[in-house]
């Protein structure tokens, strides 16, 4: 809990002092609260997902620029850039104050981190990224399966309508 707390001090500070967030003009109790909510609900793992993403993108940048990228490559590449999301973590946070401060007042922020911190709430953010990952592979098959429906539509309604289709 005490380094929870120390957390929370140093981001705050770090969104106080970034000017590109106006975290000036979010009371301090508020700012608080939506860094309990960012931490409750895993938004906070969002940055490592980010990291992870982007070293993936990364490593398909280097093999497609030599097939023989070494094993050791992509254990540096991992760490540089989960070693700088991890030290930028506090801008991503002064970037994103402001946002939850637009849309959610103080009492829904605390609704939520309540939420978050029930037993159904922790369950969410448990599952939360197996169902979106398993969401999303059902998507594009269910997106796959529109793609000749949807060709053949695009192609009768050119026809119908004297447009010459795109190649």
């Amino acid at each position: 809990m005490k380094c929870r707390r120390i957390v929370l001090c140093l981001v705050i500070c770090v969104a106080w002092l970034s000017g590109v967030s106006h975290a000036d003009t979010i009371p301090a109790e508020k700012q608080k609260a939506i860094i309990s909510l960012m931490e409750a609900s895993g938004a906070l793992n969002m940055a490592t997902q980010f990291s992870n993403i982007m070293v993936g993108q990364m490593m398909e940048v280097l093999k497609q620029a030599d097939s023989e990228v070494p094993a050791r490559a992509y254990d540096i590449v991992r760490d540089e850039v989960n070693t700088l999301v991890n030290e930028e973590i506090g801008s991503f946070i002064a970037y994103v104050l402001p946002i939850y401060h637009r849309y959610f007042t103080l009492d829904e922020i605390r609704e939520m981190v309540a939420f978050y911190e029930s037993a159904v709430g922790r369950k969410v953010v448990q599952v939360m990224p197996s169902m979106m990952q398993e969401s999303m592979a059902a998507g594009q098959q269910w997106a796959q399966g529109l793609e000749a429906k949807l060709v053949k539509r695009l192609e009768a309604r050119f026809e119908a309508e004297g447009v010459e289709a795109p190649n």
